[in-house]
């Protein structure tokens, strides 16, 4: 079954970067398909209001692709779109990361900052551990 959350974290002193710090379990009223998830809302105004307290604030969502790809679909793209024109979330580009394959063994991970373009980033390793980059220099992929 699919499943996802939200992404909790703040935003470096130059608003060039988003720290997370949290990816919740999913809400208790949200709903699972084999290729499908709706995510639910119960519980999240009280976390958030809890977490704007500590300076930390909702930056996107997440969600699992059970053996399948991590490419995000058109409805994933299309549900962050409204995320992010919602002024209620308070978040002009949401991050977005699904997580796609195998849970057991093999899987894989596409990010992506969704705003009027969708940037997609990549996974660079170092010896500090994992880091996120933009995939080419302006390289946007297409809705």
């Amino acid at each position: 079954m699919e499943t996802g959350g939200i992404l909790i974290g703040r935003y470096s002193p130059w608003l060039d970067r988003a720290i997370v710090t949290e990816a919740t379990p999913p809400p208790r009223d949200s709903e699972y398909e084999p290729a499908t998830f709706f995510r639910g809302i119960a519980g999240l105004t009280k976390l958030l209001e809890r977490r704007w307290r500590s300076r930390s604030f909702y930056v996107g969502e997440w969600h699992f692709h059970p053996f399948a790809s991590a490419r995000p679909s058109p409805r994933d793209l299309a549900q962050m779109r409204a995320f992010a024109a919602d002024p209620r979330y308070r978040c002009s580009r949401p991050i977005l990361i699904v997580l796609g394959g195998d849970p057991e063994s093999d899987w894989t991970m596409e990010v992506r900052v969704v705003g009027t373009a969708v940037i997609r980033l990549t996974e660079s390793r170092s010896s500090d551990g994992i880091a996120i980059r933009q995939a080419k220099p302006l390289e946007r992929t297409s809705p």
